[in-house]
């Protein structure tokens, strides 16, 4: 039994006043005590939601975006959005959005950037199933690449499942001039660049 992260350990007594002895397999003969409650809520199964891929709005990814995503805020505009949806209770679990690259090279019309992807951590490859399905939906609409950043400290494992590529590091940099001064956000700073091909290109590695 797993609980409140400590296990996983054995449950070997349990005390009349309902407590129960967790014997922890990480450090033998040392035991904690739990209230019968947190063993029932630890060993109770957990509930497996169906999924089905939907076209969202701004105004919806963003509810979600808010929600869900760990650093950053809602998008400002977009082209295009897609969410994961609950079949059972039409609950939204995760979003990603789509939008014109903000590197202005990039911005060739053919190219398009992911600007957010959040999702709930119940779901299993939640975040790698967004970014199959946005890429779908890109190239159906023409697309031939799409572009995303990341922050230098994160690993990029659902990006590489998903079949991105990391192809270089951004400049960095803060946005803002004596002209027009700006606060620094969470989006400044050098990142990791991915791309992925959608048609027409060599992969780059």
């Amino acid at each position: 039994v797993i609980v409140d992260g400590v296990g996983p350990g054995r449950v070997n007594w349990i005390h009349p006043s309902g407590d129960v002895r967790v014997e922890l397999a990480r450090h033998p003969r040392i035991a904690e005590f739990y209230p019968v409650a947190a063993i029932r809520r630890a060993v109770a199964p957990r509930p497996r939601f169906e999924h089905e891929v939907v076209p969202v709005g701004l105004r919806e990814a963003n509810l979600v975006v808010e929600r869900l995503h760990r650093r950053l805020g809602k998008v400002q505009g977009h082209k295009f959005a897609v969410g994961l949806r609950r079949v059972a209770d039409q609950e939204l679990d995760g979003v990603a959005v789509c939008a014109r690259p903000v590197a202005r090279h990039l911005d060739d019309g053919l190219t398009a950037e992911v600007r957010r992807v959040a999702v709930d951590p119940s779901v299993t490859n939640g975040c790698t199933k967004l970014l199959g399905a946005i890429a779908k939906a890109a190239s159906a609409m023409g697309y031939r690449r799409l572009v995303t950043y990341t922050a230098e400290g994160e690993g990029g494992a659902n990006l590489y499942a998903a079949g991105w590529d990391p192809i270089g590091r951004s400049a960095g940099g803060h946005w803002g001039s004596a002209g027009r001064p700006r606060k620094a956000g969470p989006e400044e700073g050098r990142k990791v660049v991915w791309a992925k091909v959608l048609r027409g290109e060599e992969r780059e590695r």
